[in-house]
């Protein structure tokens, strides 16, 4: 009887499946699972009608991503997990359901993300705030969350390791509020001692943590990366990157040297410097020299490319159309959470500059597939001014031409037809307004 158990115990085949069905399914989405550092681990066929099915997934217990195109979900699996994943393709955060062994956590995690968002989506009343009322502000979601993820009664093992992710969620929180003072309204404030204090005694190069929880993952590569950006000179620069003993994390940082040169204009020929004694990889030092290349023939005073894309109505709108007008051009994608906390802002500017020598055009870069999507959220957030559809998303050629890598992204063109600022402000910042103020005066 021993042996019979022996024999049928071995014969089990452990591991992960997901399985699911997609609604709005085009042929060409690209699906995949990966782990922490964004290494696809399976990639996941869709049949024509939506449905997939991984098969067994030898994988350890922990959090990875789904991701589709530049959509991203986390999910937590478990060894033995069934995890049935249905979801509408043109809206995945808020339509993602689960069934099946597993279920219980990855809705929690979902759950979660939809609270974060929820809560700092009024981008004014949760950022624009001294130090004291955001950190009070983001112990109380903080506190919520916990309360949330204690109430589903999950798994111990997951508990224990969501549990530190919070702790990391909170610190990441803490420790960004510099930089989205500056992100969002162009505010430079250099918080105090007491309000750092938390943030003193981490360690920012830990290689478990990297590969094991989201949020420190998120913390430690900002730290780093901001810490390059802020370095005096390339020789600065590149004495902070090799002092980054973990792998992944040093990885992580090398790959955003190739958005840093279009992010950080002023240093893009740092970073490009950087990739090239560190990347051995051609095609992606084709890529960089591209990027370097086109930040060159884009920086204000240029000439700015021509764009030829499609408005609601699918008439066709050039840039040398608006000849003679100031042009305020906004880049961004329904899926885009920082640029639909912009809109707020652009429509204000579009009501105070109403009937002056500018116009305000947006260009959404999002996929073929989220062509309706994009125009129910033009009529749903009441948008207005004039509104386009790249032609092909990041790959559009006026898109490439200004190097954009990520989003949303705001270009000043004159009348002439000249660059004013490759890399405006923000509408929200404060001194957007100060800019145009100055120009149509």
């Amino acid at each position: 009887m021993s042996m019979l158990l022996i024999l049928f115990a071995s014969a089990v085949v452990l591991g992960q499946e997901l399985k699911g069905k997609i609604e709005n399914y085009e042929k060409g989405t690209f699906f995949s699972l990966r782990n922490l550092g964004e290494r696809v681990v399976k990639n996941i066929e869709v049949d024509t009608i939506g449905t997939f099915n991984t098969g067994k997934i030898d994988l350890s217990d922990g959090y990875y991503i789904l991701r589709k195109n530049n959509e991203m979900i986390y999910l937590y699996l478990k060894n033995n997990d069934d995890l049935t994943i249905s979801f509408d393709a043109k809206d995945l955060i808020n339509t993602v359901a689960f069934s099946g062994k597993g279920a219980k956590i990855n809705q929690y995690l979902i759950d979660k993300r939809k609270l974060f968002i929820d809560r700092k989506k009024d981008t004014e009343k949760f950022y624009k705030v001294g130090e004291n009322k955001y950190s009070e502000q983001i112990k109380t979601l903080n506190i919520e969350v916990k309360n949330m993820l204690m109430s589903k009664k999950l798994d111990d093992s997951f508990v224990g390791k969501e549990l530190e992710n919070l702790k990391y969620d909170y610190l990441l929180d803490l420790y960004s509020y510099e930089n989205l003072q500056k992100f969002y309204f162009g505010k430079i404030v250099t918080p105090s001692e007491s309000y750092l204090k938390p943030l003193k005694d981490i360690n920012y190069d830990d290689e478990y943590l990297f590969n094991a929880i989201p949020a420190y993952k998120s913390l430690a590569g900002l730290k780093w990366k901001k810490a390059i950006e802020k370095a005096e000179d390339i020789e600065e620069m590149d004495l902070l990157f090799r002092s980054i003993k973990t792998g992944a994390l040093k990885l992580d940082v090398l790959l955003s040297f190739y958005y840093g040169i279009s992010k950080t204009p002023k240093k893009s020929e740092e970073y490009y410097k950087l990739i090239k004694a560190y990347v051995t990889h051609k095609e992606f030092l084709k890529e960089a020299k591209k990027l370097y290349e086109n930040v060159k023939k884009t920086k204000e005073g240029k000439t700015s490319p021509n764009f030829e894309f499609n408005d609601i109505s699918g008439k066709i709108v050039k840039l040398t159309d608006f000849k003679g007008k100031y042009v305020f051009i906004d880049v961004w994608a329904t899926w885009c959470l920082p640029c639909l906390q912009q809109i707020p802002y652009i429509k204000k500017l579009e009501e105070k500059y109403h009937g002056k020598n500018i116009v305000f055009i947006g260009i959404s870069v999002d996929k073929k597939d989220k062509h309706a999507l994009w125009k129910e959220t033009l009529e749903s957030k009441k948008m207005k001014g004039i509104q386009l559809f790249a032609d092909n998303s990041f790959q559009s050629k006026f898109i490439e031409s200004y190097s954009i890598t990520s989003i949303p992204r705001f270009i000043l063109i004159s009348p002439e037809g000249k660059i004013v600022n490759p890399n405006m402000h923000k509408p929200s910042d404060e001194r957007t307004e100060k800019v145009l103020d100055e120009l149509l005066k």
